[in-house]
């Protein structure tokens, strides 16, 4: 098993004893052993861990742990909590770009709740990061600012990030792209762990000619989140799925993505689009010149989903 460690070089040896060879001796030894004892990255090409616990109970958070034959991480919030919940934590990470109507309403609405405010980082690539008005620190007591206002604020538990108000300062502006990382709501956060523990459903789709002339076809079930959806091409690359990018991301792809997950909301919610077609008369997106058109009549799918 390798660290990678860049090894101390250890002096040679000469024809009679000598205090400096043996106190360079003594400090490369040191120095390995403060090498080993660090943590680092490992190499090997086998690993067996014996006597495993089964729960993350008491566990250091970071410390291995197995739950019918899966090997899980015990994480910050699962130190004492049961088996079934020993993973670690899920961060939410989007990335943004401002418009018009958001600098006008003074708010940017996030895709989840987030769990604390104070924990909220927003960095602007190429940029400095911004400044949290809800970090509770005295020099944001009292609307004391100067000599610079703080850019945001977002409470506990919500999904509204304020950019505009009395007491911040007006860095965030339209056409800005910001990358904005916090830890999702609990509640959101159990029940996104319930999706992603279940074992996704996988579906055999040929398409057809009329699947082509109306744009989608139809999953035997509708999909729980339409972000998680992939399909695999047999014999071919996965497709791109334009529902699990933000429309920042959507704006710097270099190609349309392949298929569209129809909204919760549809006429169809069990469709998927794979045309790039205006489906607004079926309550959805218009979508045209939004995909690649690059499925056709006689592919064979795999589509895997959580219902």
């Amino acid at each position: 098993m390798s660290r990678g460690l860049v090894l101390p070089n250890f002096p040679n040896a000469p024809s009679e004893y000598d205090k400096q060879y043996q106190a360079e001796v003594v400090r490369a030894f040191s120095v390995f052993l403060q090498q080993v004892n660090n943590p680092g990255p490992w190499r090997a090409t086998s690993l067996t861990i014996t006597n495993l616990k089964t729960n993350a109970t008491g566990l250091e958070d970071g410390t291995l742990f197995q739950v019918d034959g899966f090997v899980k991480v015990a994480g910050a919030s699962e130190g004492s909590a049961p088996a079934s919940s020993g993973v670690v934590q899920l961060e939410g990470s989007e990335l943004v770009k401002v418009t018009a109507a958001q600098v006008s309403a003074g708010q940017i609405e996030l895709q989840y709740s987030v769990a604390s405010g104070s924990n909220v980082r927003i960095n602007q690539p190429g940029g400095l990061p911004l400044i949290n008005a809800s970090v509770n620190e005295s020099f944001f007591s009292g609307g004391n600012f100067a000599p610079d206002k703080p850019d945001f604020r977002i409470s506990n538990s919500s999904n509204i990030l304020t950019i505009r108000a009395s007491d911040l300062s007006t860095n965030i502006v339209e056409n800005d792209v910001i990358e904005i990382r916090y830890d999702i709501n609990s509640t959101l956060l159990s029940n996104i762990r319930q999706i992603i523990s279940q074992e996704p459903e996988a579906e055999l789709v040929t398409i057809t000619a009329a699947d082509i002339t109306r744009g989608y076809f139809l999953l035997s079930d509708t999909p729980s989140n339409p972000d998680m959806v992939q399909i695999l091409s047999l014999g071919g690359v996965d497709q791109l799925n334009r529902s699990s990018f933000t429309p920042a991301e959507l704006a710097i792809l270099p190609d349309n993505p392949d298929f569209q997950v129809a909204a919760s909301t549809a006429t169809h919610p069990k469709a998927v689009y794979i045309k790039a077609m205006d489906f607004t008369s079926l309550s959805d997106e218009n979508l045209t010149n939004k995909l690649s058109d690059l499925i056709v009549e006689g592919d064979d799918l795999v589509v895997y989903y959580r219902s």
